[in-house]
């Protein structure tokens, strides 16, 4: 089971649907959210709207962990994803991808 402030990392689809092309996101899980409760409520209030990145008028089904994941050219903005807990794999102390 993945804890709070565990560094993770989550694969996505990116591109045009069926291309399967995929990208590892690597971040801290900063919340793990029980299923019917919103994971909106474990995102920083100040996050932009914009970096939120998945449904925040639905009620998730099943665990999901809120993941915050540097983005920008030099990691100067975050991400927060929302996968299920079973998609994250932990990452280990020093390990480069």
């Amino acid at each position: 089971m993945k804890g709070i402030d565990d560094q993770c990392g989550r694969y996505s689809d990116l591109g045009k649907p069926g291309t399967g092309k995929l990208e590892r996101k690597i971040g801290k899980v900063i919340a793990v959210v029980p299923p019917g409760e919103s994971a909106l409520g474990w995102v920083p209030a100040e996050a932009k709207k914009s970096h939120v990145k998945f449904e925040v008028d639905i009620y998730l089904k099943g665990d999901r962990a809120v993941v915050a994941v540097p983005a920008g050219a030099y990691g100067g903005l975050t991400h927060y994803y929302a996968p299920r807990v079973s998609a994250l794999e932990k990452r280990m102390e020093g390990y480069q991808s």
